[in-house]
């Protein structure tokens, strides 16, 4: 599926989180040898030698351009703090990416209404968190162009939005579908949050239909997106079953 370009910055976001995760990868194998080889060292009454790994830490330059490294020697526990901490901080991301996606729908479809202070709460330009950052596209502010924004073909209509934040939650899964439910549930909260901060500034109104439709749009997407996965696996299990056949 392809990434829609509205975030102009999300090709260097997806660029760190494929190397955060062959990183983590990498490390959390590693760990595993290191535990397995503490086990064999603890049964013969040996002492086994502490694990350490290099491990390249990205930070972000002001003017966003080059990476500074930092090796940092970490035990095989500091590791997996390490991968839960970003799994956690991939979740809170596209969290606050939906959020934002969906509060500035709902937004312009008060504003379409010709509803007064619609435009409050619409937010525009770089959004960043712990290093990563997506743009919000532009939108106008009247009424007419509110409409255009959210009708097919806009910026902010069913189809962009979902395609943004379905693109962001694969690309992060990467094929993992426990992964997947993980950015399933962060895509809800942001839908929550999104409610929430939508009563808080045009009153206590339901969210517009636009919103459910966009919501419902994305969890369809993410179900065939899954499928796709359980299809890989059963085809990955098929052949190595065929190989352990002719093996035996």
């Amino acid at each position: 599926m392809a990434i829609n370009t509205n975030y102009q910055n999300n090709d260097q976001y997806l660029a760190q989180i494929q190397q955060q995760q062959a990183r983590t990868q990498a490390q959390t194998q590693a760990a595993q040898q290191d535990d397995k080889a503490a086990e064999s060292a603890g049964a013969a009454g040996q002492t086994a030698p502490a694990y350490q790994v290099n491990l390249q830490t990205q930070e972000s330059t002001d003017n966003a351009q080059g990476v500074a490294a930092t090796q940092k020697g970490l035990s095989a526990d500091q590791i997996r703090a390490l991968h839960d901490d970003m799994a956690k901080q991939q979740q809170d991301f596209l969290a606050m990416m939906t959020q934002k996606n969906i509060t500035n729908q709902a937004g312009l479809a008060a504003n379409a209404k010709g509803e007064a202070g619609a435009l409050n709460g619409i937010e525009t330009g770089a959004e960043e968190r712990n290093g990563l950052s997506f743009d919000l596209p532009a939108v106008g502010n009247t009424p007419e162009e509110a409409q255009a924004a959210i009708s097919e073909g806009g910026q902010y209509s069913v189809d962009a939005v979902a395609e943004r934040i379905v693109s962001m939650a694969q690309n992060i899964a990467n094929g993992d579908s426990k992964k997947l439910e993980e950015m399933r549930n962060a895509i809800n909260k942001g839908f929550e949050q999104a409610g929430k901060q939508f009563n808080k500034i045009y009153g206590n109104q339901n969210m517009p239909q636009i919103t459910q439709d966009t919501q419902n749009e994305i969890m369809k997407r993410l179900d065939n997106v899954q499928k796709s996965y359980q299809q890989q696996n059963d085809q990955q299990a098929s052949k190595v079953n065929a190989v352990a056949g002719k093996e035996m």
